[in-house]
């Protein structure tokens, strides 16, 4: 009799479990299907859609970046497979929590890090009145596109903008709760699971030109003095590759933008820490003779390339690649066929892209 009792109150426990189990996990879907849809969200759901450990090397960057690097221009000419994890507005305090997020489910032999977040980090926004560290929507241009975790957990208590509270930004459906029509559009349900394919890998592109006039460098050898919290940050992401990393090769990149004259000095004492921790960096900004960039027509504006850039760019990102690492030829292998499939519909789309000249208005 008393068996049958436990048993009774066993089951019991076990039923209310699963139905806060199964109630939570609905909680969960209904968050992720209610996150508004947009570069940033594809990009991350379509890097936790990429196979465990498919990927040599990943790029992590504002939107410079993923209107920069085109990874199926980089398989198809050299073979190996790279994502971009991309994000629009990019903060310096993100970069270390993507890194822990990438090394969940990938062993990328090579991380690409943007460094402009750094440079413009402590920058005041005139839209936000903030500097870029306090702004709300770059940071959830991240926060609210991971997956539930402890890392996106610890993300957002030790990194969130104060202007929110931070139950808010841990529990992003209080924000999205009002989008009801989110939970009846059949593009919404495919993020269901905060993971859907993205046949371009992370890539998007401008087909607007204009004509960029660029800063003249007149102090290439000046070091600026680091805000003392973004170089905190950068030596605590350093901190963090080195000991999560060891085995992983690093490159951080500096993509062609108007103003770098004016912030060269910032730059020029990132590099000299990364020196210190042995990594590279490559600045764009020296090649962009070599790369044939034409400020007239490879520009959809000072900050961003067109698709005609990101092709010169990437073509060069790409040869660099395969000279300085020893990244695997996927090419042949039948595991990677997908990537085949990708590139021709990915080179199909581009090869009836237009380029539209633009006036400044």
């Amino acid at each position: 009799m008393k068996n049958k009792k436990v048993i009774k109150n066993l089951i019991r426990i076990f039923v209310v479990i699963a139905l806060i189990g199964v109630t939570l996990w609905g909680m969960v879907i209904v968050s992720y299907v209610m996150r508004p849809i947009s570069h940033s969200r594809q990009n991350f759901c379509g890097f936790y859609a990429e196979p465990d450990n498919s990927l040599d090397a990943v790029m992590i960057g504002s939107s410079s970046c993923y209107y920069a690097w085109q990874p199926l221009r980089g398989f198809n000419e050299y073979g190996f497979t790279s994502y971009n994890l991309g994000s629009d507005a990019l903060q310096p305090q993100s970069i270390e929590y993507e890194v822990k997020e990438i090394i969940k489910t990938q062993s990328p032999k090579l991380l690409m890090i943007d460094l402009r977040p750094f440079q413009y980090g402590n920058v005041m926004s005139n839209s936000e009145d903030s500097v870029n560290m306090e702004r709300v929507a770059p940071f959830r241009n991240v926060s609210d596109n991971m997956k539930y975790s402890m890392n996106r957990y610890e993300f957002i208590h030790k990194a969130a903008p104060t202007a929110e509270d931070e139950w808010t930004y841990q529990i992003d459906i209080s924000k999205y709760h009002a989008l009801i029509s989110e939970l009846f559009s059949a593009e919404n349900w495919k993020y269901a699971f905060n993971s859907y394919p993205l046949t371009a890998k992370g890539f998007w592109y401008h087909y607007e030109s204009r004509i960029i006039e660029f800063d003249p460098r007149d102090n290439k050898e000046e070091y600026a003095a680091l805000n003392d919290k973004i170089k905190d940050m950068f030596i605590s992401l350093l901190d963090t590759v080195k000991l999560e990393c060891p085995d992983t090769e690093v490159l951080f990149l500096v993509m062609p933008h108007k103003d770098y004259g004016k912030v060269e000095g910032v730059y020029n004492s990132l590099y000299k820490i990364i020196d210190e921790y042995g990594y590279d960096y490559l600045n764009l900004m020296d090649y962009m003779d070599y790369m044939r960039l034409d400020r007239l027509y490879d520009f959809r504006d000072g900050d961003h390339l067109n698709l005609s850039g990101a092709t010169k760019v990437s073509e060069f990102i790409g040869s660099y690649i395969d000279m300085r690492y020893n990244l695997p030829d996927r090419r042949n292998d039948s595991e990677y066929e997908n990537w085949n499939e990708c590139y021709r519909t990915w080179n199909e789309e581009m090869s009836q892209v237009q380029i539209i000249e633009m006036d400044y208005d």
